[in-house]
């Protein structure tokens, strides 16, 4: 996933591969336009998802920012958006057709959105936020492409002064029922020298109970 500059606007582009057998090469196989136009050139999908069900294949396109914006609007946390797509193809080409737009409960309280992962075989999501360091846990319905319930917010490890140490974390994938791997981007020269540890890491988190049942917010002891 990647945008560009798109008739006179900035929109995300989809490109599809298919890697060698041993992982070392891929070939292109299609780059589509995604008919949804960003407010900032910065600001695009952050996390992508590809899901089948009995209506079809559909894309989920997670929004960095808050309503799908950057600036001010979209640092206001709790306004999550999701953009469900679909391809169209035909003689002029393909395009990633926008079918829906789901929003993010507002118990998911992040300033931004940095990652997002689904567990197609109990139905959950995982959505992360590299600006809070923590990541929401919820149940998925997969047919109907909707949240159930509220789900629970679960905080990366602070240290003793309760400072967030995970500064950069950008991408989270469920191992099982029970455990988390996030990775974490390198650390900026403009961030606090205690975000160092962990930046270009990849760290395995286990879920405390509460959060693997998908239930109010919860912080790692």
């Amino acid at each position: 996933m990647q945008s560009q500059e798109h008739e006179g606007g900035y929109k995300p582009f989809v490109t599809t591969a298919r890697l060698s057998k041993d992982g070392k090469e891929y070939e292109r196989l299609s780059k589509c336009v995604v008919d949804f136009e960003l407010t900032h050139e910065n600001k695009g999908f952050e996390g992508m998802a590809y899901v089948k069900n009995s209506k079809g294949a559909f894309l989920l396109g997670l929004c960095e920012g808050n309503f799908c914006e950057g600036g001010r609007r979209g640092r206001k946390s709790g306004n999550g958006r999701i953009i469900i797509l679909q391809l169209d193809t035909d003689d002029n080409g393909c395009r990633w057709v926008k079918k829906d737009v789901l929003n993010i409960p507002k118990e998911a309280n992040f300033i931004d959105y940095s990652a997002m992962a689904i567990d197609y075989n109990l139905g959950r999501i995982a959505i992360l936020s590299q600006e809070n360091a923590a990541f929401w846990v919820a149940d998925f319905d997969i047919e109907s492409l909707d949240f159930v319930g509220t789900g629970s917010i679960v905080h990366l490890p602070r240290n003793e002064h309760c400072e967030i140490v995970y500064c950069n974390a950008e991408g989270i994938q469920w191992i099982d029922a029970y455990r988390v791997i996030v990775v974490s981007d390198r650390a900026k020269a403009t961030q606090p020298y205690h975000c160092d540890e962990h930046d270009q890491s990849v760290h395995i988190f286990g879920l405390p109970g509460a959060a693997s049942k998908a239930s109010p917010a919860i912080d790692w002891e």
